[in-house]
């Protein structure tokens, strides 16, 4: 008689062991597909934002090159572009850590 109680408590023992670590194997893979789940959509969003980011960009090399084929140097002078003969130029004096402007020889 004892012999047989013992082994049922084993049983039961194993039993409750056995179902706790299920429903922890079930709830770690919910988790798990739930968290692979999360990340595949973001992906897909990210990727969404790169192309339209990459299309942006492309858009507006186009524009500038459009814009830098039309600029010339004739038509800067005629919107008013000065050529500075004597330009000026940041130099270290002497007497200390303080930049000064200095004309060019």
């Amino acid at each position: 008689m004892i012999r047989v109680t013992v082994i049922k408590k084993h049983n039961i023992v194993l039993f409750y062991t056995l179902s706790l670590a299920l429903l922890m194997t079930i709830v770690s893979y919910t988790y798990l597909l739930n968290k692979t789940i999360a990340d595949v959509v973001y992906v897909d969003v990210e990727q969404k934002k790169q192309a339209q980011l990459h299309s942006d960009l492309s858009i507006l090399e186009n524009e500038y090159l459009t814009a830098m084929s039309r600029l010339t140097l004739e038509k800067a002078y005629e919107m008013g572009f000065v050529d500075d003969s004597k330009p000026q130029y940041l130099s270290l004096k002497n007497f200390g850590d303080a930049l000064s402007l200095a004309e060019a020889e």
